[in-house]
């Protein structure tokens, strides 16, 4: 990576909130900016993207869910390198690219509701303001 990279997450979800706010001082060379305050992004980069996927910009492009997980975890030094590590074990497994690709997929359609039980619980303050949030 020649240049900074670009973390662009859905800031009207907590939980990416969160994830953002605990990862930007610990990620070097990449610069974090939520989906309502982007800017002008690159092409290929639309809001509806954003509300589906994390998206880890960068010299190669544009990359979402496991692997703009991975990208990032690979920018927090060695404890985010064994947990990008860990992914990559998981995926030499045959069905471990699907298993995760669908972990994901799970957890993005329904962060409302989690946010929703964590703020129940206490452990977030605010819950997602993406549809369906207050129902759980």
């Amino acid at each position: 990576m020649t240049s900074k990279a670009t973390v662009v997450y859905d800031d009207d979800c907590s939980i990416c909130t969160g994830f953002a706010t605990a990862m930007a001082p610990i990620t070097r060379d990449v610069e974090w900016r939520g989906s309502r305050h982007a800017g002008d992004l690159t092409d290929g980069v639309s809001r509806e993207l954003v509300e589906e996927s994390i998206l880890f910009i960068d010299d190669e492009g544009i990359h979402s869910h496991v692997e703009a997980l991975q990208l990032i975890a690979r920018q927090a030094g060695p404890l985010g390198s064994a947990a990008a590590s860990g992914i990559d074990v998981l995926h030499a497994v045959p069905g471990g690219e699907s298993v995760t690709a669908w972990a994901y997929g799970q957890f993005s359609s329904n962060r409302h509701k989690v946010s929703a039980l964590l703020v129940k619980m206490g452990v977030l303050d605010d819950a997602c303001a993406v549809p369906g949030a207050a129902h759980i």
